[in-house]
């Protein structure tokens, strides 16, 4: 369960009736979010490639994956397209510039406003602590479109 707590943590915060759909490149990472009346669907698909349609998103949680994706610039565009209105996003991830064969492609959080214009969205770290993997920060923002 430790890879899907994100996940599971943002079905215990949604409100009954809500909906949540996971992506990832296999089914079982999700099944255990089926506990609650979350309304939960699965597309299989692997989230670093374009190719795949989302929509009416009210907001994206990607945690610890970001990292994953060389064009962040690409992704985000793609992204904010499957959004019913204004996006919100929530990211976790490592505050580093050294990449590694877990983190190949890092995104330290004082370059969010290269993906993220501070013109267009809000940007608000919510959360910090040290990672146990190494001497790095991992951050946790909210990205919200601004009205």
């Amino acid at each position: 369960m430790d890879q899907f707590f994100f996940s599971y943590v943002l079905a215990q915060l949604l409100p009954s009736e809500s909906s949540i759909t996971g992506v990832d490149t296999s089914y079982e990472a999700f099944q255990i979010l089926n506990e609650r009346s979350i309304d939960f669907s699965f597309l299989q698909a692997d989230f670093t490639r374009n190719g795949f349609e989302l929509e009416n998103l009210d907001g994206i949680l990607i945690a610890n994956a970001l990292h994953y994706v060389r064009d962040k610039s690409q992704f985000i565009k793609n992204s904010l397209e499957w959004f019913r209105q204004g996006a919100r996003f929530i990211i976790v991830e490592y505050d580093t510039r050294h990449a590694n064969q877990w983190v190949p492609f890092p995104l330290p959080f004082d370059e969010l406003p290269m993906y993220f214009d501070p013109n267009q969205f809000n940007i608000e770290k919510i959360g910090e602590r040290s990672s146990i993997f190494d001497q790095s920060k991992i951050y946790a923002v909210t990205i919200t479109s601004k009205p």
